[in-house]
């Protein structure tokens, strides 16, 4: 079962990032970037860049509830029930793929830029690649800091949209811990 975005479990997600979740809020344009992009960039590869490779992450229901709010959120124990498992992020030349390994192997693809110490990471807009949830399509996926070593690539500073969306999951998904390198 993938992950279903609900009043209430956004309303969790955004009060444990600290981002309140309050629609009357006015959002800093350095916290709340666009989070869905009308023109995404070209399917077509691009240069190679620095963190081109595989990485994964795998989350246990443990992991996963606690990362997810715990005890804080009434929706976490049964998200992460329905979701932990291995997650592998493809990283090639501008293109990514994000891969729910354990999730019936569904496939979340798009493009990356790196600007400077930034990666953002923008869903593709073609429903017949995207396993996704048709609601994503075209939006930003990730926009966080980067930083390699040799064990693998962390995310982390996320700049997530004040209305909530798949980043937040992501941020979770992807920043709650190192992506180990397991291959390229």
């Amino acid at each position: 079962m993938r992950l279903r975005i609900t009043a209430l479990l956004m309303t969790s997600l955004l009060a444990l990032t600290g981002c309140g979740g309050n629609a009357s809020s006015e959002p800093s344009a350095a916290t709340t970037p666009s989070d869905t992009v009308t023109t995404p960039p070209s399917g077509t590869a691009g240069a190679p860049t620095e963190v081109d490779g595989t990485y994964a992450v795998t989350w246990t229901v443990e992991e996963l509830t606690e990362a997810l709010g715990g005890g804080a959120n009434p929706e976490a124990a049964s998200l992460a029930e329905g979701n932990a498992g291995t997650i592998r992020l493809e990283l090639d030349a501008g293109r990514y793929d994000l891969i729910f390994e354990d999730i019936g192997g569904d496939s979340c693809p798009g493009t990356y830029e790196l600007d400077g110490g930034r990666i953002v990471m923008t869903a593709t807009t073609e429903p017949s690649e995207w396993d996704c949830g048709a609601d994503s399509l075209g939006s930003k996926q990730a926009d966080a800091t980067w930083s390699l070593d040799e064990d693998g690539l962390t995310l982390s500073e996320w700049n997530l949209p004040a209305a909530g969306g798949p980043m937040y999951f992501n941020k979770v998904f992807l920043g709650g811990k190192p992506l180990e390198r397991v291959g390229g």
